[in-house]
């Protein structure tokens, strides 16, 4: 379950992430105003988030990508609706108690430029340790940013 703390009371959203993801992937929308996205917290999101890498990872890996391409940007950009909700409704205290989770818009457009990425330049940048490798990655993930910023 994902769940928002509030001074006083907790809160429960009786979704998992798999169904969260679910929800988000879907082709039908009730809008980020939904009952089943109110009092979601931050870690929740973050999590959601996380989950949404995964599977871009994974399709990525399986060179996948293109067919799911546009199940995954739908479900990036309607978690992005849902964080910058969360964000502008938050208390000063909650976004100071939510630290690296604060990170969540840079790891999101970090996703989506992964999404964007060829296969064959994501893969080349994880096929081992070597620096190299990383610093090619990197440099084909700031190719990609400036689409999204």
């Amino acid at each position: 379950m994902l769940v928002h703390n509030t001074p006083g009371k907790l809160n429960k959203c009786n979704l998992s992430v798999v169904e969260f993801e679910e929800l988000l992937m879907d082709h039908a929308w009730s809008g980020a105003d939904g009952p089943q996205f109110h009092n979601i917290s931050f870690f929740g999101l973050y999590a959601v988030l996380c989950g949404l890498l995964s599977i871009i990872f994974s399709a990525q890996a399986s060179r996948t990508i293109q067919r799911q391409l546009p199940v995954l940007e739908r479900a990036l950009s309607r978690w992005k609706l849902l964080w910058d909700r969360s964000v502008s409704q938050a208390h000063s205290q909650e976004l100071e108690r939510a630290g690296i989770m604060m990170s969540a818009s840079e790891v999101w457009l970090l996703g989506r430029a992964f999404l964007h990425m060829e296969s064959k330049d994501f893969l080349d940048g994880l096929d081992s340790d070597s620096m190299i490798n990383m610093e090619s990655l990197a440099s084909h993930v700031k190719k990609a940013l400036p689409k999204f910023g």
